[in-house]
This record gives C-alpha cells, sequence and structure tokens, in this order.
C-alpha cells in the first residue's frame, strides 16, 4: 500500500524526549546507539561521480552505523518537502530534477563547492533541537550519529535528507528568490537550478545567490556557474535538454556504452570470460541508468550484455 506524506511534526522523533525513547522509536539497543555515537566507525570506499568516469572519495558508515543511520532516514524518509527538493525523494531522480526544467528556455545553474564537507555539525544539531524539538541530549546524540569530522558524510543513508534540513532556510531562500523572479527553481543534493521561459537577469542573479550561499558559509563554484539561452543546448544533472525540450542521454555516456559493448565483445572473443561477463554486468547498469533519460535506448546493447558467458 502506498503510504502518504506527513508534516514534520508527525514524525516519529518529534519531540523525543530520552534516550530510551530514541531507542525504541529506532529499534536499536540503547547500548548499540551510544557505542556508535561514542565511537563511530567509517571506512573511505571510492564510487564514480553522477556521470562521470572520475571516482569520488567516500567516508562509508560501518555495517551497523549505516543501519542505525538507515532508521533515522526512514523517520523523515516520508515527511512532506517542497516539490523543488529532488534529492533523497522517494520517486524522484537525477533525471527528474531536469525533466522539473523541460519547458524553460533559459537556465541559470550553480554548483556549491564541497557541499556535504561544508555542511557544519552545529546546522544538524539545531535541525534535531529547533525543528524536530528532540531534546538536546538527545539532539546531541542523532547528531554524533549522522556527522562525522564536524560534517555530514555523503556516503550516509540519510545525508541527502540530512543536508537539505540542516540548511532549510538557505534553501528556501533560494526558493523565495526564485519565486520573486517567477523563475522555477530545483535543487539536487548541491545542484542549484534556476529556469524560465523569459531571459534572465542572470549577472543579478548570480551576485544574489552567492550572498546567499555565503551567509550559510557555502560558496558556489564559479567556474561552474552556467547560463544557457534558448538556442543552447542545457545540461542539467548529467541529462542534455535539447532546444526542443526533448531530454538527451549526454554524447559522453554514449560514447562509453559503445566503447563497453566493443570490450567485451572483443574479451568475449578472445575467451577471457570474467573480463566478459565483468564488462557485461557493467554495461548493463550503465544501459539502465541512460534509460532513465531515453526509455528504450540501446536495446541491442542491452540484450546482449544480460547474456553471461560460460
Amino acid at each position: 500500500m502506498k503510504r502518504g506524506k506527513y508534516a514534520l511534526n508527525q514524525s516519529a522523533l518529534y519531540k523525543c524526549g530520552s534516550k530510551k525513547r530514541l531507542a525504541e522509536i529506532l529499534g536499536i539497543p540503547l547500548e548499540i546507539l551510544k557505542e556508535n555515537a561514542e565511537n563511530p566507525q567509517y571506512h573511505i570506499v571510492y564510487k564514480p561521480k553522477k556521470n562521470s568516469t572520475e571516482k569520488r572519495k567516500i567516508n562509508a558508515p560501518g555495517k551497523t552505523l549505516k543501519r542505525i543511520q538507515g532508521k533515522i532516514y526512514k523517520k523523515l524518509r516520508y515527511v512532506k518537502r517542497p516539490k523543488w527538493v529532488m534529492a533523497g525523494e522517494k520517486g524522484k531522480n537525477w533525471p527528474d530534477n531536469a525533466e522539473f526544467h523541460k519547458d524553460s528556455c533559459y537556465v541559470l545553474k550553480f554548483d556549491i563547492a564541497n557541499f556535504f564537507p561544508n555542511c557544519g555539525r552545529e546546522y544538524v544539531y539545531r535541525f534535531f533541537l529547533n525543528r524536530l524539538k528532540c531534546a538536546p541530549d538527545i539532539a546531541e546524540i542523532l547528531t554524533d550519529l549522522t556527522t562525522y569530522h564536524g560534517c555530514i558524510i555523503q556516503g550516509s543513508p540519510v545525508s541527502m535528507v540530512l543536508a537539505f534540513y540542516a540548511y532549510e532556510k538557505m534553501f528556501d531562500e533560494l526558493a523565495n528568490l526564485a519565486d520573486e523572479n517567477s523563475l522555477l527553481f530545483s535543487t539536487y543534493v548541491d545542484d542549484l537550478t534556476f529556469s524560465s521561459k523569459n531571459q534572465i537577469q542572470k549577472d543579478k542573479l548570480i551576485k544574489i545567490v552567492n550572498k546567499k550561499l555565503h551567509a550559510y558559509d557555502h560558496k558556489s563554484k564559479s567556474k561552474k556557474e552556467m547560463y544557457y539561452g534558448k538556442t543552447k543546448y542545457k545540461k542539467i544533472t548529467g541529462v542534455i535538454l535539447y532546444p526542443d525540450h526533448v531530454s538527451k542521454v549526454p554524447n559522453r555516456i554514449r560514447l562509453k556504452i559503445k566503447r563497453s559493448l566493443a570490450a567485451a565483445k572483443e574479451a568475449e572473443k578472445e575467451g577471457n570470460v570474467k573480463q566478459a561477463n565483468d564488462l557485461k554486468k557493467e554495461l548493463v547498469g550503465t544501459i539502465y541508468s541512460a534509460r532513465q533519460i531515453e526509455k528504450n535506448i540501446f536495446p541491442e546493447a542491452l540484450n546482449y550484455a544480460k547474456q553471461q558467458v560460460s
């Protein structure tokens, strides 16, 4: 059965006043909560960046801590958030962020620099204390369970939703700025997108956006402040929006799929079974990712990749 959304004050964590109650809400023994809050276990992993061949260094939580963070996320997962929040939302993903701006002719993008490392512990604590109205000691332990080295951890199940709430006022100010200028606004983690069917006063908006980010100890990557005019191809969170408002897979991803397909066939031809199957497995994932943008792209390549070599 589909679960409905509810207000933040309906979350089970709202006004949590004791550690015993917190343990009951999360379904985790109190001693385990305390142990993980006092001595959180993380390990470094490298994951591919979204729609890129580059890899990102991530502090991933250990098994028990990840389970606890997942429980916290579940208590926030179904809380109503603005329609312009795209990350961490059930039923939404990065292609939906581009789709949100599909009918616009002009787009202005920002990328917040080092977003998660600059999402400070104090902002997280204030969320649990002031917005969720938890007791101070409960806000403290929840902050300890969801931050590491003074910031939100990118590899945590709760990080996307928590980053929004920690900086909710900042995002609200950006959304209000868009409304004041008759613009569409969306955020996907550290990607900010403003768009309109009419021309945007980009220089003015860039100045105001950066001022608002600085007020919350964030800043935009100036090299990634991109403005697209009416006739330009617009790249939004890995999706290419054509001037005729059609969404397409970037050429870089198309080329990656073609090269992976050729490499898999070559490995199979040479009898390298493990290499061929590994390449096919990777190819399946890349094609399914591309199909979030173009539904039926690369059908023959997908059928081939699904056939494991024996």
